[in-house]
């Protein structure tokens, strides 16, 4: 359903036939989704109020239970989304309801702010991911739970509230202004990814250098094509960055995760494994978001890269 972090190697990928050549300008086929960390405190039955005998109970958890579980268990197939013990996007489908509803209200970049209009849920859907669809019945049980769930964050009432409605594309916009290319130099970007190769040693950029099942890595020589593509191709970035739950921009380790380690059966198993933490690509990417950091700390990032 929502597969923002797989490194697609299906051979219906049209890169894959070489009949798309990605650049900085032309990256248009995929739309975003990623992982987030935190916890989440159960919400179904907050304390009564005034008190009296009456609780002022968050009606999403109940409803995304009963209406809306079935449809997101679609995304539960090759392993991508029901991966529980992998952070972050791709633990969302599980076959227990209240766990999945629990990974799903963590995910801005699942659910966007509760309207169909922002959530990448209904946009990666509507271009055709994986042969999914939504009929008109999903899509108004979807917006109902939508609803009641913004109901809960404005009712007021006791208990835990709900984590906050986050906007993840507007706090990636402003991020991808926060790079910026001399960063990107000094961090050796560029250099570094285009050395990281697999435990095989066959090197990312054998099928990434152009961008290739949307994931972008560098090749040594054009450092200002790689550094414009992932600051203004929002499903390019998403690949090294993503936001948590609390609205911060983080790297996506959870994507680096699931494409060097294999996973169970039905996994990510025709990606060469590569250890996800340690190695030279991973070392240029926290340099280069160390960066970035410090110019959003100190307010001298730049106007957003990234698109409306």
């Amino acid at each position: 359903m929502v597969e923002m972090i797989t490194f697609d190697h299906g051979p219906a990928s049209a890169v894959a036939r070489g009949t798309m050549r990605i650049t900085s300008s032309v990256i248009t086929a995929f739309l975003f989704l990623s992982g987030c960390v935190g916890g989440v405190d159960d919400i179904d039955n907050p304390p009564a109020v005034d008190g009296g005998t009456t609780t002022t109970a968050k009606k999403g958890k109940e409803n995304y239970i009963a209406n809306v579980h079935t449809i997101v268990m679609r995304c539960s197939g090759a392993g991508c989304h029901s991966q529980a013990s992998v952070t972050g996007m791709y633990g969302f489908a599980l076959t227990d309801a209240g766990a999945s509803y629990e990974e799903v209200i963590k995910l801005p970049t699942l659910t966007g702010t509760y309207t169909e209009a922002s959530a990448p849920l209904f946009s990666k859907i509507a271009g055709g991911h994986h042969a999914i669809t939504f009929t008109a019945t999903d899509k108004s049980k979807i917006n109902a739970w939508f609803a009641q769930e913004l109901a809960d964050r404005n009712s007021g009432g006791g208990g835990t509230p709900p984590p906050p409605i986050i906007d993840a594309a507007a706090k990636l916009r402003e991020w991808s202004g926060c790079m910026k290319q001399a960063d990107f130099n000094t961090a050796q970007m560029t250099q570094k990814w285009g050395l990281f190769a697999a435990n095989n040693a066959q090197r990312c950029v054998n099928c990434h250098q152009a961008g290739a099942f949307a994931f972008m890595s560098g090749n040594g020589t054009d450092a200002t094509v790689f550094f414009t593509t992932i600051t203004t191709q929002k499903d390019l970035m998403l690949k090294y960055f993503t936001v948590d739950a609390m609205g911060l921009v983080v790297i996506n380790n959870a994507a680096f995760q699931n494409a060097g380690v294999a996973l169970p059966a039905g996994g990510n198993s025709n990606h060469p494994s590569f250890n996800p933490t340690t190695n030279v690509g991973m070392e240029a990417l926290l340099a280069f978001y160390n960066l970035a950091k410090a110019q959003q700390t100190a307010n001298t990032c730049d106007p957003p890269r990234l698109p409306m």
